[in-house]
């Protein structure tokens, strides 16, 4: 009982690859830190019906995206990233997968 007591009192670490949400238009939250904290970010890409971003190990952005485009962790367009989905914005969520490799394509 008492371990369990200790294991249910520690603050837990996980994996920080959603540790930097953007959101809106040019709005996010980061994670990184103890407490929680509103950012804003150098971004103008809209972002209305659905969105997604992922970190590296240590909770810095890699890359976002709204469904449509793709951006890099320095605000610009990656290549190859523009009008990925012919139609509107989706509506559907959006999920990345890490392959270990070609992070920064």
């Amino acid at each position: 009982m008492i371990i369990i007591f200790i294991l249910l009192t520690q603050k837990g670490f996980a994996q920080k690859e959603a540790n930097q949400w953007i959101s809106f238009e040019g709005s996010g939250l980061d994670f990184n830190g103890d407490s929680t904290i509103a950012v804003a970010f150098p971004s103008d890409m809209p972002i209305w019906r659905c969105n997604a971003s992922i970190c590296d190990k240590d909770g810095k952005l890699m890359f976002y995206t709204n469904g449509l485009d793709i951006y890099n962790r320095d605000f610009q367009l990656m290549k190859n990233g523009k009008n990925l989905n012919l139609g509107d914005f989706s509506f559907s969520a959006i999920d990345f997968y890490d392959t270990a490799k070609h992070f920064n394509e």
